[in-house]
């Protein structure tokens, strides 16, 4: 059996939607208001729904960074939220600084990662496929102008000189190693 990623977002988003206004609904009928976390924990529910939906059902739709950044951020701050509804209810103090240091460090991390580390990657790919073309370009040349001993022009050395380079996989050989005659 394959668990589909997508399926797995829209089950967790449905149900902690249901989860969340069952929850909501059932504290405006609490007897007297007294259970507040009730409440507190229907609103914290339907936050998580938020960022599943934000993290899932909007990839795509809104631009990358954004979509991972602020849905994760939305899960963890439902999550801490969470913390803190349960030490209200066992009547113990939670230090509310050091929870909200770490959803703006997630939130910092996420953003880089998403976004600076994934445009420095994308420049090293231009840069390596910049490389190629001109391996071709080089190896065109050598192939057609510059024949070994005795050999006609053939353009297939130029493109065995280009399987060289990409081993035949995509993947890289050094540039030296591609330019030995096949």
């Amino acid at each position: 059996m394959n668990l589909h990623p997508d399926t797995l977002i829209v089950v967790t988003l449905f149900s902690t939607l249901l989860m969340g206004g069952a929850l909501l609904a059932i504290s405006r009928d609490a007897p007297g208001q007294q259970i507040r976390g009730l409440a507190q924990w229907g609103k914290a529910t339907l936050m998580q729904a938020a960022g599943w939906m934000v993290v899932g059902a909007l990839r795509g739709v809104l631009p990358d960074v954004i979509s991972i950044v602020a849905g994760n951020a939305l899960i963890l701050s439902s999550l801490s939220w969470y913390l803190l509804i349960v030490a209200e209810f066992n009547m113990r103090r939670v230090p509310v600084l050091p929870i909200v240091a770490l959803i703006f460090i997630e939130a910092g991390l996420l953003f880089y990662f998403s976004a600076v580390e994934k445009s420095r990657s994308s420049k090293r790919d231009h840069l390596r496929k910049r490389r190629d073309i001109d391996a071709v370009h080089g190896a065109s040349a050598v192939a057609t102008f510059k024949p070994w001993a005795g050999e006609p022009p053939d353009h297939r050395r130029a493109i065995r000189v280009v399987w060289r380079i990409h081993d035949g996989t995509g993947g890289g050989v050094s540039d030296s190693a591609a330019w030995h005659r096949p």
